[in-house]
């Protein structure tokens, strides 16, 4: 009887206390590939995380656009220098001069005129290209970088028919001128280095790229470089 007693006491006890896996709760299987994915003490980054950088992007560039320099202001340009040239043709180069007119009127965005006269070494041949662009610049003190687009006319003529009809060339009238239409780029610089009143004179500098789509009467592209002397008249009030 003594035996009975212990066993039924025992089963009693088994009963009060249930095994340990019994108590333990079932996890669901997308919050354990979670949390097993996710170290401890870090959030699972948000969809939309970073959307917010942008308007402080935004607002940065338009900063950067805006005048930090006094002579940054509406403004009439002109300039003069010499540039050097090379084509798409093999053993094509050359060079001449070039002069340019603008006006200034955003404080960084200018409207412009630039005429380059350029002797050419294959078939001893005279470039006369007429192009207009627009040039943004970064309106800061020192030195100021550039950007420019443009649509370029051009005349192409052998240096035979120049000297026969030298007025010829300015007018684009006369046998052999090839009239060619096409774009480019150019990206450059000012560097001021003298102020006077409303006068600023600046030395320019630039890269360009020219393609012309119709290659029956010339090449297809111009690479080149320009170097020069520039002023700016300030329109606005005095700096």
């Amino acid at each position: 009887m003594s035996l009975g007693f212990d066993l039924a006491m025992a089963s009693g006890v088994r009963s009060q206390y249930p095994p340990q896996h019994a108590t333990q709760q079932r996890v669901p299987r997308k919050i354990m590939s979670q949390s097993a994915s996710t170290p401890s003490g870090l959030q699972p980054a948000s969809p939309t995380a970073g959307r917010g950088r942008w308007p402080a992007l935004v607002m940065l560039f338009a900063l950067a656009l805006l005048p930090t320099s006094a002579r940054a202001g509406p403004a009439m340009q002109a300039g003069l220098g010499v540039v050097g040239t090379g084509s798409s043709w093999r053993g094509d180069g050359g060079g001449g001069a070039a002069v340019r007119f603008g006006y200034r009127f955003l404080g960084w965005l200018a409207a412009d005129v630039l005429v380059r006269e350029q002797l050419l070494s294959v078939d001893q041949r005279l470039n006369t290209g007429l192009t207009l662009g627009v040039t943004a610049y970064w309106p800061r003190q020192g030195v100021r970088p550039s950007a420019r687009i443009y649509a370029v006319h051009q005349h192409e003529e052998g240096l035979v028919s120049v000297l026969e009809n030298p007025w010829g060339v300015l007018l684009g009238i006369g046998d052999g001128i090839r009239h060619r239409a096409g774009g480019g780029f150019s990206a450059g610089a000012e560097v001021p280095f003298l102020e006077r009143g409303r006068w600023e004179w600046c030395i320019v500098t630039n890269a360009s790229a020219t393609y012309f789509p119709d290659t029956s009467l010339g090449p297809a592209w111009y690479v080149g470089g320009f170097v020069g002397l520039g002023f700016n008249y300030a329109t606005g009030d005095p700096p």
